[in-house]
């Protein structure tokens, strides 16, 4: 077994009986069977390319990457047609799995593979140890991930937000949320970036967080059924009642009331001239509305008022 990281491992290597590999031109003198490259999603393909070609050539390249349709699609298009490819996610990292492997799910896609022995013995590294291995395609596995581990790094991140602290009335849950906001977070900032921007599903699955939230806020306040108005009255509901007034009007109708009061305003709120449009403006405007022009027009406005427009500059 070898081994190359671009920090200096060879002490850690020696402890595990492992061969030290210290730097790429050694790495070019190898001849490897299996060659497992466990880099970060976002350095993945930019490590493959680095990889000397003839430590490829006939090599069986796995990956343990969180997403799966990306490490495929790269080594695909990277590697040699002579490399098998086999796909993995061991769905555990050092935390869960600290104390071995036992029952937790490996997932593998044997994308390219002619020597199927040499592929399982690769895949009984993680089965011998416990592993429960799930087959399953790299695009299935993206689908599946995205709502699933993309959803609790998302959850975390978010309350996160809320800078939550320890509390004497913490209930069980609240410190199981806790707990996920310490899990995520404890991973950088690039993973969950990577989860996000290496997986298709991700995009789809962060929309539909932000529509599950609203629908369940629109629920919230319009929960019970509104009161019924007066006679002569609409009912408005709860949501359209909490909804805030907006500032610009808020501030003209103040305008308008300190000039009803006499008081000197120049106001910059709503965009209104300070002076009436001239006479022939008016007329036209009344002509149009006495020949029936009272609907929209197209939204870059009417053919005739573009062509003059254009005729006259």
């Amino acid at each position: 077994v070898f081994a190359h990281s671009r920090g200096d491992y060879a002490k850690t290597a020696a402890g595990m009986g492992v061969a030290w590999v210290p730097d790429a031109a050694a790495l070019s003198e190898l001849s490897v069977d299996v060659l497992f490259v466990a880099t970060s999603i976002l350095s993945f393909e930019k490590v493959l390319r680095a990889l000397p070609a003839p430590l490829l050539e006939k090599a069986l390249v796995v990956d343990v990457l969180s997403v799966k349709a990306h490490a495929k699609q790269t080594m695909l298009a990277v590697l040699p047609p002579t490399a098998d490819v086999l796909c993995t996610h061991p769905m555990f990292g050092p935390d869960s799995g600290r104390h071995g492997w036992q029952g937790l799910p490996c997932v593998y896609d044997q994308v390219r593979v002619a020597d199927y022995h040499r592929a399982a013995r690769a895949l009984a590294l993680f089965e011998d140890e416990g592993c429960q291995m799930v087959k399953l395609s790299c695009e299935r596995h993206d689908a599946l991930a995205a709502a699933s581990q993309f959803v609790t790094h998302l959850t975390g991140r978010l309350l996160s937000k809320l800078q939550l602290q320890p509390s004497p009335i913490a209930t069980q849950g609240f410190k199981a949320l806790l707990q996920l906001v310490d899990n995520t977070c404890r991973d950088s900032f690039d993973l969950f970036y990577a989860l996000y921007s290496h997986n298709a599903n991700s995009n789809d699955m962060m929309d539909q967080f932000g529509a599950a939230f609203s629908e369940l806020r629109r629920e919230i306040l319009d929960f019970g059924a509104a009161p019924p108005a007066p006679a002569g009255e609409i009912a408005i509901s709860r949501t359209v009642a909490a909804m805030p007034a907006s500032a610009t009007v808020a501030i003209s109708d103040l305008a308008i009331e300190l000039k009803r009061q006499g008081k000197p305003v120049i106001s910059l709120s709503v965009g209104e001239p300070d002076f009436s449009p001239p006479p022939e403006v008016m007329e036209a405007a009344h002509e149009a509305l006495r020949e029936g022009k009272v609907k929209y027009t197209a939204l870059a406005g009417a053919h005739e008022l573009r062509s003059a427009l254009c005729d006259d500059f």
